[in-house]
């Protein structure tokens, strides 16, 4: 065996051996998918740099309006639920009824 080889594992009929070289290109992949990550962020963070001191104030509606939007998609099946909606029968309209009996759950 040459004096270069480094032993990796142990296998059921054998043993694997690798070299420096091989041991050098799997960090390189291994840790490809990090450093990618890190370009992408680094490359995001320079344009929200450069483009911010003209359309802050456009960014900073946009943002609002996301955080908006967030509240009301988790607020929407408690109020649901205090005004007592439920899921329409097929044949009665299009929209949702009132309950006469009480709040009953949307996916009954």
């Amino acid at each position: 065996m040459p004096p270069d080889y480094i032993r990796k594992q142990t296998i059921a009929n054998g043993e694997r051996y690798i070299t420096p070289d091989l041991k050098e290109y799997e960090t390189l992949v291994l840790n490809a998918d990090e450093r990618r990550l890190e370009i992408e962020q680094a490359h995001l963070r320079r344009g929200l740099q450069r483009r911010s001191p003209h359309h802050g104030a456009q960014l900073l509606r946009t943002g609002r309006g996301a955080g908006r939007a967030g509240r009301v998609r988790h607020a929407w099946p408690r109020w649901r639920l205090m005004r007592r909606y439920v899921r329409p029968e097929r044949g009665r309209g299009r929209r949702p009824s009132r309950s006469s009996a009480g709040a009953t759950r949307w996916w009954n």
